[in-house]
């Protein structure tokens, strides 16, 4: 096992010499070549899962004490991905809180159902600023943070959400994987470039560790489709509500949401590309239980039948697979309860490509 650099942009695939000096066998260098390739990919090309702002001239506020989560979202790490972090910009509201305004981005595993960084610290924030209340909020009075946090594992589904004390307030927000700038080829999607010496044998094995890199990172390190969220705090009253058996929006006169699908698919299925949904919802009231939810474009669905949605005022987050189609469309998010006596709230979608 070795430790290889890594470039900051794609190596050229192709070299001057295609052939061995006999002119029949293939150059060892072009291999070489689409190792370091894929190791860029793999060290370099992160996702960008998150991205939100608001205007400073109607900031949302509320009051003091321990806030609903604010800016829920959800996607899968990468192949090689051990970390994230959040670019964030931090102010106080109007409001006097009790102490310091203090703000923890909480980061869950899904299998596990476990917080990765409750105890460590990791992804906190405290705001020292001097901000009068009642005064209005200028760019002068927002600190802007890095938090980032690590143990995370490669190719697994995590929610996070900031919960923030005594008045924080979040101006901004984007989170994306963390690049790193080594490739180990101890980690299965790392090739070692130096099997494959110039004019040296090619062996059927280094083919295969090229293969299984290129699937593994096809399939899981694809970019993140759609993060979606209400205005600012879940359960505040800009949350998504419905009672409807029938769908309805999500978001309401019909808005809709274009998701380019270009160049996502392969040749043996150009139009099918695999994806996976989640939403984050609660119900209130009524005998029902459970709901539906579903991205539509006027003629395909992807689909979350027969969800359990926890009760109010906890909100959870749901999942499920789906197939879209190869051409870019417009989406609709829409969602229906199993009963109308039933009320459910949304309070964000996410979507991204995978393939197991």
């Amino acid at each position: 096992m070795a430790k290889h650099n890594v470039s900051r942009s794609i190596p050229s695939l192709f070299h001057p010499e295609n052939s061995a000096r006999n002119g029949r066998l293939p150059n060892a260098a072009i291999p070489a070549r689409i190792a370091r390739a894929y190791n860029q990919i793999a060290t370099q090309q992160r996702k960008l899962i998150f991205c939100k702002s608001q205007s400073l001239r109607a900031m949302e506020d509320f009051a003091g004490g321990i806030d609903d989560p604010i800016w829920p979202f959800y996607f899968r790490t990468g192949e090689n991905v051990d970390a994230i972090e959040a670019q964030v910009g931090v102010t106080q509201t109007g409001n006097a809180g009790s102490g310091p305004a203090t703000g923890l981005l909480l980061l869950t595993r899904i299998s596990t159902s476990t917080i990765i960084n409750l105890t460590n610290g990791e992804g906190r924030v405290t705001y020292a600023g001097d901000v009068t209340p009642g005064a209005a909020i200028g760019c002068s009075d927002i600190a802007h943070v890095t938090v980032r946090i690590n143990g995370l594992v490669a190719n697994e589904e995590y929610a996070g959400a900031w919960l923030a004390t005594n008045g924080l307030r979040l101006a901004y927000m984007s989170v994306a994987e963390v690049a790193k700038p080594i490739a180990d080829d101890s980690v299965a999607v790392i090739c070692n470039p130096s099997l494959f010496v110039r004019e040296g044998p090619i062996y059927a094995a280094q083919f295969a560790d090229l293969q299984q890199a290129a699937n593994r990172l096809w399939k899981h390190n694809a970019s993140h489709l759609l993060s979606w969220c209400v205005n600012y705090e879940i359960g505040g009253g800009g949350d998504a509500i419905t009672n409807s058996t029938s769908y309805v929006d999500v978001i309401p006169n019909n808005a809709e949401i274009f998701i380019n699908t270009i160049n996502r698919g392969t040749l043996s299925r150009p139009n099918s590309i695999p994806v996976r949904m989640a939403v984050y919802a609660t119900r209130s009231g009524g005998a029902g239980t459970t709901a539906d939810f579903r991205l539509f474009d006027g003629t395909n669905s992807i689909e979350i039948l027969n969800a359990t949605i926890t009760a109010s005022p906890v909100f959870s987050w749901v999942s499920g697979s789906g197939v879209m189609s190869g051409t870019p469309a417009n989406w609709r998010m829409q969602m229906r309860t199993d009963n109308a006596g039933t009320q459910i709230r949304v309070g964000a979608w996410s979507l991204f490509q995978w393939e197991a």
